[in-house]
């Protein structure tokens, strides 16, 4: 008899740990494609936060901006004729290329951003209110120089009364003096 003399067990623990290290490669590995995966919708939902407005918007707002700006003030120097309007528009690019291209600055030109709403919301706000506040106090400097200048002061009767003893004292010596001149 074949193997009488042999022990016919034979050991397939190696193959148990084969399988075993094959199953936790695969794990790892799916492991892996998924973090990829994930690390790609990532990536394609950054890059859709960061789209950026186009330029011939960004310089259609910025002159909107400065037609409202013109109006709010009524400053003269703000109404553009069409050779001004050429290099404001200009301006208005070469801003959005900067902005462009400065990751400090780049949320500006993304109507998505939300800094980008806080800032509109600040400013909104506080730039119309900046403008009411300077007109309220133009029209308060004007009012009091419209007033007459002795406007509160005594009245000449009454500044003739001293109101201290030097005051009376320089009184006193000059209707003396005049007296003197007077003989």
């Amino acid at each position: 008899m074949i193997g009488d003399d042999h022990d016919d067990i034979v050991d397939y623990s190696y193959i148990d740990n084969s399988i075993n290290e094959i199953e936790e490669t695969m794990k790892q590995e799916q492991r892996k494609a998924e973090a990829k995966k994930f690390k790609e919708e990532q990536k394609i939902e950054i890059i859709e936060k960061e789209k950026l407005m186009p330029k011939e918007t960004f310089c259609q707002m910025m002159a909107f901006g400065e037609s409202r700006l013109q109006v709010l003030t009524g400053l003269n120097s703000l109404k553009f004729d069409e050779e001004q309007t050429k290099q404001a528009i200009e301006a208005y690019g070469s801003m959005y290329e900067l902005m462009a291209n400065c990751e400090q600055l780049k949320f500006l030109l993304n109507p998505a951003s939300e800094k980008m709403v806080n800032l509109a919301t600040v400013g909104l706000f506080f730039i119309p209110l900046g403008f009411a506040i300077g007109r309220e106090i133009k029209q308060k400097k004007m009012e009091a120089q419209r007033k007459p200048i002795n406007q509160g002061l005594p009245s000449p009767k009454q500044q003739s009364k001293p109101t201290d003893y030097f005051e009376q004292m320089r009184m006193e010596d000059e209707r003396a003096r005049k007296e003197a001149e007077a003989r």
